[in-house]
């Protein structure tokens, strides 16, 4: 009798630190939330200016300006996504996809995520310099891409194709 009263109260303490131990981690699973941006300004902890690099879904010669495209200032260490905390206890992920075109339509790879996707891009900085990178992390093969000498808005940007390594192969920008 007194050995089952020792094994049930073993099993009672030992069920009560599973609970205890499980409990911080249900409650962070529970604040997690997710979303897709084609626009890493429009996550609100992103500090961003104009001049966007533009990742066109497909290349100049299978229609890349009328194709989805993502916008991103900056440096980018993962075209997979983002996340942010902004208050320490709700953590959310933002995911890279391709938006509407620059008309402000569907087309060709809207909602389809960005990294390992794009066909060519368009440096619309009027003053900064990008490079586009085959691994995460700014590593690997890149190419360059020249600002635009001033112009604002796209206006002397140039949409060029990503090179053979890079095709459906980029994961990550760096300002040059």
């Amino acid at each position: 009798m007194m050995r089952a009263a020792i094994k049930r109260s073993s099993i009672l303490v030992s069920a009560m630190a599973s609970l205890t131990l499980l409990s911080p981690m249900q409650s962070a699973a529970a604040v997690e939330s997710y979303d897709s941006v084609s626009d890493n300004c429009d996550i609100p902890q992103n500090k961003c200016s104009y001049g966007d690099l533009h990742l066109h879904y497909n290349t100049i010669a299978h229609g890349g300006y009328s194709s989805a495209r993502a916008s991103f200032y900056g440096n980018i260490y993962n075209y997979a996504g983002q996340s942010v905390s902004p208050n320490g206890a709700v953590v959310v992920h933002y995911k890279f996809v391709f938006g509407k075109n620059s008309s402000g339509n569907n087309a060709s790879g809207t909602n389809v995520a960005v990294k390992n996707q794009a066909g060519s891009v368009e440096n619309c900085a009027p003053a900064d310099s990008y490079r586009v990178y085959y691994n995460s992390g700014y590593a690997g093969s890149s190419q360059f891409f020249w600002h635009t000498f001033g112009s604002v808005y796209c206006a002397g940007g140039k949409q060029v194709d990503l090179n053979s390594k890079l095709h459906n192969n980029n994961a990550s920008q760096h300002f040059a």
